[in-house]
């Protein structure tokens, strides 16, 4: 049989203490880990919506599509205040309730 070598173990593979690595502690290194990352992220965030912009992609509205736009509004308002609200009406032309038209005539606010 061969002679073996005895190898001493090396300083670098010594066991260290629990408590720090590179004479800080483990919660702190968790800590700065975790700041960094987050500052990865808004630096990536940031150069991603440097390089690829928003585009607008809504297209301007005809008059006749604002026109059903608020008419489709003015019934929805209209079902969700008859369900709610109890026979409140919206006018469409002033943009206003038949309840809140009607107070307002009498004189009185609400």
């Amino acid at each position: 049989m061969a002679p073996t070598m005895f190898l001493k173990a090396v300083h670098s593979l010594a066991k260290r203490g629990d408590d720090d690595i590179a004479g800080v502690p483990k919660w702190a290194l968790v800590i700065l880990i975790m700041l960094a990352g987050g500052v990865v992220v808004i630096i990536v965030y940031g150069l991603a919506r440097f390089m690829f912009p928003e585009k607008e992609n809504m297209k301007p509205v005809g008059a006749e599509q604002a026109d059903y736009m608020r008419e489709v509004r003015a019934r929805n308002l209209n079902s969700l205040l008859a369900q709610y609200d109890s026979g409140t009406k919206f006018n469409r032309q002033t943009g206003q309730t038949t309840d809140a038209l009607n107070s307002y005539a009498e004189g009185s606010t609400r």
